[in-house]
């Protein structure tokens, strides 16, 4: 009924601040979780939270088991923490421009206790979405008079931050948007990843009144039959996280808790993988990404240029195979861009107090002198070897431990990453 609508926009508006606070969210899949129960989404909101992320990003298409599976997640939101955010991103290159079905879901979730509102308004976003006009002239007068109007007449007024990337600033130009969420968060050359864009962005949105979102990923291998590429990842969730401390976004958003097909997935391996993507996600838990975001998850929300190092620990990460090794059964090819990544150990390091970084893969070991704060280290690795890290501090080893073998044959190519850590 509307005027129970009306009511709740009310009560939103009473107990929300004129914006929120600084955020963290990560992008999830819906899509891979099929199979899920309650108790899946309480374990992936659980980890979450521990990791210091707000709310998920809940990308979904057209399926109506996703609608159940998103009703699920909202159950288990509210039974795990209040505070804890979901909010809706359409998922435009699967959903055919039906504006009954967006406005459909909108209203459905809206008035769950763990609904995002911003700025008073239930926050809705898309992935792409900026070719769909829904028999309007054009992009902005579509989603305007087809979504954002009657769902504002019939008490559901939203706040509209789509990911329209290939429209640059001219996304955050058009009236219908309230803010614009980047999906550019990859170098796609030999370069590094820069800020370039995001500053942009972020100027634009400030002098606009708008929001931006900005995204962070640690990571981009996909080995399918209808893309197979690399992006150059080395030290990239190091990069982008200190760029985000630089810059110090209105919000972020991390890619992703959950893409397996994309490997850049943070959270446990758990649901429906993409077909075929088993073969390089099996074995390849990255948990400890979520251990090393959080000093940086913390730094940004409280507005620091710098991670507050308050415990300890060893973080690493590199590829199962050099990227010179042939596959002998792979009817994919060489995935592209797969030149670009460097055979590396990645190591970041957490320490209270000056310590020495033992490195070692085959006849490669190197010690690095490492100081209070967060420190990068990285050496070549040889195949065929077991690599193994160390941290000694006064002549005492406060930790070591080996991570799986890098290997000089594949049958399929992997540019997927091991990933572990050493508290101490």
């Amino acid at each position: 009924m509307l005027w129970l609508s009306l009511l709740s926009l009310v009560i939103h508006l009473l107990i929300q601040a004129v914006s929120a606070d600084k955020e963290v969210f990560a992008h999830f899949i819906v899509g891979n979780t099929y199979p899920y129960t309650v108790s899946d989404w309480q374990a992936d909101i659980q980890e979450a939270v521990a990791t210091g992320i707000d709310g998920f990003a809940l990308n979904m298409g057209s399926d109506a088991w996703q609608v159940e599976r998103i009703d699920d997640a909202f159950t288990a939101a509210a039974s795990v923490s209040s505070s804890f955010k979901l909010f809706i991103s359409f998922d435009m290159s699967v959903i055919s421009a039906d504006a009954t079905f967006i406005e459909g879901v909108v209203r459905r979730f809206a008035n769950k206790p763990n609904q995002f509102w911003y700025n008073g308004k239930i926050f809705v976003s898309t992935f792409a979405g900026e070719v769909d006009t829904f028999g309007y002239t054009d992009e902005s007068s579509g989603w305007q008079n087809a979504i954002k109007e009657p769902l504002a007449e019939a008490g559901y007024p939203i706040f509209f931050a789509p990911s329209w990337t290939s429209l640059g600033t001219g996304a955050l130009n058009l009236a219908v948007t309230d803010g614009f969420f980047s999906w550019n968060s990859w170098p796609t050359s030999s370069n590094d990843m820069n800020d370039n864009d995001d500053i942009s962005y972020q100027q634009l949105a400030n002098s606009l009144g708008k929001l931006y979102i900005a995204p962070v990923s640690p990571w981009f291998f996909t080995h399918l039959s209808y893309k197979n590429f690399v992006y150059k990842s080395d030290w990239l969730i190091m990069d982008r996280w200190q760029e985000m401390l630089d810059m110090q976004p209105d919000m972020i958003e991390v890619i992703s808790w959950n893409d397996f097909g994309e490997s850049h997935y943070m959270g446990s391996i758990r649901g429906a993988l993409p077909a075929g993507s088993d073969v390089y996600v099996d074995g390849f838990d990255h948990k400890a990404w979520r251990y090393l975001m959080y000093p940086y998850i913390d730094a940004y929300k409280n507005g620091l240029s710098a991670p507050q190092v308050t415990f300890e620990s060893l973080f690493y990460w590199y590829r199962p195979t050099s990227k010179y090794a042939v596959a002998t059964s792979d009817s994919y090819g060489y995935p592209s861009g797969g030149d670009y990544m460097e055979d590396n150990i990645y190591v970041a390091v957490y320490l209270l107090d000056a310590a020495e970084v033992t490195i070692t893969s085959g006849s490669n070991s190197q010690t690095f002198s490492g100081v209070a704060g967060v420190n990068r280290f990285s050496i070549a690795f040889e195949t065929d070897t077991t690599p193994s890290f160390s941290v000694s501090r006064g002549g005492l080893v406060m930790a070591s431990g080996t991570g799986p073998e890098i290997t000089s044959s594949t049958a399929s190519y992997n540019f997927n990453a091991y990933t572990g850590h050493l508290f101490f």
